[in-house]
């Protein structure tokens, strides 16, 4: 698999060490993100099996070198939640930056006002740490349906959906997926994942 840019979210790395696997492609740099504030008590509290302790941003290392500055910014949304920037400032005759921002919302189904709430502060943000002509791509497991509240919000704020242009629909499903992982989530099916 080939890309220039990724969002990985649910990253363990206490009991399964997943970000000492994707560490060893020296491909990409990798931008990690723990999500879980004093992982360790916050785990005894929620779930002693609730392995999602971080996101993490992969960018091709040849585009890193095409930057001439890089910055990573974390936004805790909860004890178990965070959104993640990273900004590349490009070298070439305009000045161009991109921002590559990595979320997880909450997840239970029945509760998307708290996914609103997040996205909210989230987009707040992005606005008070980016620039209107900057490039700015939000990724990752947003946890919500296309005809969400949370969908709706991001819409009415500008963004648009990648799969969206390029189909004129957003996929059937993006979750389940054939993707083997020791702590893999079996919830409902849906479209839950996006890049606007």
């Amino acid at each position: 698999m080939c890309f220039n840019i990724a969002g990985i979210q649910e990253v363990s790395h206490v009991d399964y060490d997943q970000l000492s696997d994707i560490n060893k492609n020296d491909k990409y740099e990798v931008f990690f993100a723990q999500t879980q504030l004093n992982n360790s008590k916050v785990n005894d509290v929620v779930d002693p099996y609730f392995q999602i302790d971080g996101n993490a941003i992969l960018v091709d290392k040849h585009l890193i070198k095409k930057s001439k500055e890089i910055t990573h910014k974390i936004l805790h949304l909860s004890a178990i939640r965070c959104a993640q920037m990273v900004t590349l400032d490009l070298l070439s005759d305009l000045p161009l930056k991109l921002n590559i921002i990595n979320v997880h919302l909450h997840h239970h189904e029945d509760e998307e006002i708290i996914r609103v709430y997040e996205m909210k502060h989230v987009i707040k943000w992005i606005f008070l740490n980016t620039n209107e002509e900057d490039f700015t791509v939000i990724l990752g497991d947003f946890n919500t349906l296309p005809n969400s509240s949370t969908y709706e919000l991001l819409i009415n704020k500008k963004f648009k959906s990648a799969h969206h242009l390029c189909y004129g629909e957003e996929p059937i499903k993006t979750f389940h997926t054939d993707m083997m992982a020791p702590y893999k989530d079996t919830g409902t099916e849906g479209t839950y994942d996006y890049i606007l």
